[in-house]
């Protein structure tokens, strides 16, 4: 029995003094006996109760000038609790008569059991299947209203050893605990998670090799979504190609870190991604049929998030490859409970020091004036077909930084916050020398240079308010400046051979300079967006087979474009915009039966430009079966309609090399059409037996509103300006046409010898078409189209400090084989342009690239010395020296008789790489 009695002497004078007056109380977690005791102190009245009937139970609730009667009532009928006021004035908490079932919740935090990192979208499942959630991005769950007694709660997450815990809960219990998942040793990192998730492991005590390294596909330079190649549907992997979600464009997914887009995500043109493979811990990756809560976009969402480490010891981390120094500290203070948790990485490159050897090979191969190109930017003295090459320099550089903090405020609050910083920069330069036997300038050069610089800055909080009621809040800034210029041109002295490229370009800029410059055509100088957002995100589980998820966002974007012309008589144009966007999402979560599970909601979004309202419905249903004949089996189904309002435009690099054959501009929603899609998407996931796994799937998107550059537009820009139309219209460079894009995947995966021998098999089969009747008059098979594809790779812990990694791709069925330029330039200048004859680049369906073939083999060394983690890597690229082709132009050559004719010439992968890596923990 518990007695709380009141300070003054005389109780029953304080019990009528206080029945008069009102107080105000906020409870945010406290037990009920603390909360009862603070009442008790304040109001100064004696109460009476069984410690009993308040074990266990927690209190969040506000109350607001009541009276003493009316703040018990409030304290105690949410628990069905009563009490009674004595002839002496003394108040005893009973039992409520009127009291009916009993139900408890039990509600917590899932987290990484070495690093203290919150899971985002752990299953959490009632083993009677009875109901089940999954966490918020918190971390956070909550299963309501379980009835009192005995429960089994399995929790699992993607690349960690599932937890089974059984509690009992009592009536009006309310449990709340801190869930710590052990991660497993993964093939495969950062660990990629995926929205089809089965509902529960089928096997629990599936064999792990232990000491198990990464699986990273060979490359000359780590990249933390170079992974994603092994995902299906996921087109990417091969050197200055973009990357594709299920047949769409690349300008139809979005890339997140933390959640906040990053408008451009590569590094030396598109040859490997601009972020530090060590800062990154996890992708969750979202395609066709993801749901609401996720935002607007049409193939999907790529988001990568920050690894740091919660409460983990300090530590550094050096690692060396012949393209880039990579550096990673981990720093924990002390502060209050938990302390601060900071990540910082940085990675440079060095090329002014050391140039490898193959990279700077493939650049020179890559850099090759095109005559055909040439002759059509403008008026030479000579025609650039008799000039060949006489000297080639680059300069690359790419540098980022990544800073992460976390800080527990305590088991159920958290502040968060992160910083990214890339700038990358890629310069070419090329000069051709005439043939002894014409009469002209002596030499033809041609320089390209481009220049990107991004920034994201995020700051969040989340709490899990109550047991079944979670909230966060967000605020990030991301922005992006992309500079480009194209340089053709005569010389009669190659004085920059023995200055460099940079040199180059700033003598080119002064007035008295020697060189001639000849004016190209329309052309993107470049392009800047920056990007406000502010979301609060909440969820309330009502039982544990039903949760609501809602969240409201607010965008302000601004972008420009610089466009020039060969008319030097005209100014630079400049194209500015700026939306406000304000979105809204309201999403149900629910568990039917034994194991069927459904979502469904819909995305509300204002955009300020196009002055409507956008519906974005979306739903998904999940079936698991653990029991049936051939195994463990899932299955899933998810679409809906899916809009876009931050566009992406690739525009064809039109210089005369054109090393980076194309690069991004954006803008944002007008009152052009927005872009939409009906998206659906089936898997089916199968565990016949243990270490053996089937993954199938298939998508079909129809896009009846789609944005595609428009080459026709771009060459009538200059008049458009002219005519006074407004430079804020993105059908400037932009039109709206329709796409269609349907595939399939399959993955097979087997591990053998007690895990110590994976296996994956892969094939991906993608059909993509778009209406080009604008400049082609017909639908053509997509460009970036790689109808199919076939993985095979394997990994073996042949020592248990030495694992060997072999990987086998080949690629059939591409199009569009010559530049870019030939099909979205050539055909608008053929006043300028000999075509020559044989050749016709208005059938780019015609045109088929050889299939790609590729072998590569990686021997990992992860030896045991001291208290250093070190890790040796040697990969062995194209290992067969095969030269795959990256795209194909026109070369005239001539003979003794001066007689010209025309030959296909390629542009190829590196050959043979060998590249040496090599990374320190401390």
């Amino acid at each position: 029995m518990v007695i709380l009695t009141g300070t003054l002497p005389f109780a029953g004078e304080a019990q009528k003094k206080s029945a008069g007056e009102t107080y105000s109380f906020e409870f945010r977690g406290e037990s009920l006996s603390e909360a009862l005791d603070r009442v008790t102190r304040t109001t100064e009245i004696d109460l009476v109760y069984d410690p009993q009937l308040v074990y266990g139970i927690h209190v969040y609730r506000r109350i607001q000038n009541k009276n003493i009667r009316d703040v018990l009532g409030e304290l105690l009928n949410e628990f069905q609790l009563d009490y009674l006021t004595l002839s002496s004035g003394t108040i005893v908490i009973v039992r409520s008569v009127s009291e009916g079932p009993f139900f408890g919740t039990f509600s917590g935090k899932i987290t990484d059991r070495i690093t203290g990192e919150p899971l985002p979208g752990a299953t959490v499942l009632l083993a009677d299947a009875s109901g089940g959630t999954s966490t918020n991005r918190s971390g956070n769950f909550s299963l309501n209203r379980l009835m009192t007694g005995t429960h089994t709660v399995i929790f699992s997450y993607v690349g960690y050893d599932p937890v089974i815990k059984t509690f009992d809960i009592g009536p009006n219990e309310q449990i709340r605990e801190q869930i710590r998942l052990h991660p497993k040793p993964v093939d495969v990192t950062p660990v990629i998670v995926e929205a089809h998730r089965t509902g529960m492991p089928a096997h629990y005590t599936q064999p792990i090799a232990s000491n198990n390294p990464v699986l990273q596909p060979a490359s000359a330079i780590r990249d933390p979504i170079r992974s994603l190649s092994y995902v299906p549907g996921i087109q990417y992997g091969l050197p200055m190609t973009d990357l594709h979600l299920q047949g769409g464009q690349r300008t139809e997914h979005r890339l997140l870190l933390d959640g906040i887009p990053i408008y451009n995500p590569y590094s030396f043109g598109q040859l490997f991604s601009s972020f530090s493979p060590y800062a990154i811990g996890s992708i969750e990756l979202h395609r066709a049929g993801y749901g609401a809560n996720r935002g607007s976009q049409i193939a999907g969402i790529i988001d990568l998030r920050h690894d740091i480490r919660h409460n983990g010891p300090n530590s550094a981390t050096l690692q060396a490859d012949p393209l880039s120094l990579n550096f990673r500290g981990d720093l924990h203070i002390p502060a209050g409970r938990n302390g601060v948790n900071i990540m910082t990485a940085l990675r440079t490159n060095f090329w002014n020091i050391y140039r490898d050897p193959s990279l700077e090979k493939t650049l020179r191969n890559w850099d090759v004036l095109d005559p055909l190109i040439t002759n059509a930017l403008g008026e030479l003295d000579a025609d650039a077909s008799f000039y060949s090459p006489f000297f080639h320099d680059s300069e690359v550089s790419f540098f980022d930084v990544h800073m992460a903090l976390s800080h527990k405020i305590d088991n159920f609050s958290s502040l968060s916050g992160s910083f990214y910083l890339a700038e990358n920069s890629i310069e070419t330069l090329l000069l051709n020398q005439l043939s002894a036997t014409f009469e002209a300038e002596p030499y033809i050069y041609s320089g390209d240079s481009h220049d990107w610089n991004n920034l994201m800055a995020r700051l969040g909080w989340d709490k899990m308010v109550t047991p079944r009621f979670d909230l966060s809040l967000e605020a990030a800034f991301s922005s992006n400046r992309f500079e480009h210029a194209n340089r053709t041109g005569t010389t009669q002295s190659p004085v920059f051979t023995t200055t460099g490229t940079r040199a180059f370009y700033e003598t080119l800029s002064t007035p008295d300079s020697h060189y001639a410059v000849v004016p190209l055509p329309t052309q993107i100088n470049g392009n800047r967006i920056e990007h406000a957002l502010m979301r609060a995100e909440a969820s309330y589980s009502f039982s544990p087979a039903f949760t609501l998820e809602g969240g409201l966002q607010a965008d302000h974007v601004r972008s420009e474009v610089d466009i020039s012309d060969a008319d030097e008589s005209v100014q630079e144009i400049r194209m500015e915009q700026a939306t406000t966007m304000l979105g809204s999402y309201l999403m149900s979560r629910h568990r039917f039966g034994t194991w069927w599970r459904v979502d469904w909601g819909a995305r509300f979004t204002y955009a300020s430009n196009a002055n409507d309202v956008f519906a974005e419905p979306r739903a998904s249903i999940q079936f698991d079966k653990t029991d049936a004949s051939i195994g463990y089996w899932s299955v899933r189904l998810a679409g809906g309609l899916y809009r876009q309002f931050i566009n992406e435009y690739r525009m064809t690099n039109i210089g005369a090399t054109a090393v980076v054959p194309s690069f991004s501009v954006w803008s944002h929603a007008d009152g052009s059409q927005i872009p939409k899609a009906w998206h659906i998407n089936g898997s089916f996931l199968l565990e016949p037996v243990a270490n053996t796994t089937l993954n199938l799937e298939g998508y079909y998107k129809w896009q009846p509103a789609a944005n595609i550059t428009s080459y026709i537009n771009m060459q009538n820009v200059q008049q458009r300006i002219e005519s006074n139309i407004t430079g804020d219209e993105i059908n400037a460079f932009g039109e709206t046409t329709q796409i269609t894009a349907l595939g399939g995947s399959i993955r097979l995966n087997q591990a053998l010898a007690d895990s110590r021998l994976k296996l994956m098999a892969g094939y991906d089969y993608s059909y993509s078409r778009v209406n080009y009747s604008t400049q082609f008059g017909r639908s053509l098979q997509a460009p970036w189209n790689e109808p199919h594809r076939l993985q095979l790779r394997a990994l073996w812990h042949v020592h248990p400090a030495v694992t060997v990694i072999p990987k086998w791709q080949g690629i059939w069925g591409r199009a569009w084989a010559f530049r870019e330029a030939y099909y979205n330039f050539l055909p608008f200048r053929q006043s300028d342009t000999r075509i020559p004859p044989g050749f016709d680049f208005t059938t780019p369906e015609d045109d088929r690239l050889p299939a790609f073939y590729q072998f590569d083999l990686s021997v990992i060394w992860q030896p045991v010395l001291g208290p250093a983690d070190v890790e040796l890597r040697l990969d062995l690229i194209n290992i067969l020296n095969r030269k795959n082709t990256l795209d194909q132009y026109v070369q005239p050559v001539f003979d003794n008789a001066g007689n010209r004719s025309y030959e296909i010439r390629h542009r190829t992968f590196p050959g043979f790489y060998p590249t040496v890596s090599f990374s320190v923990v401390f």
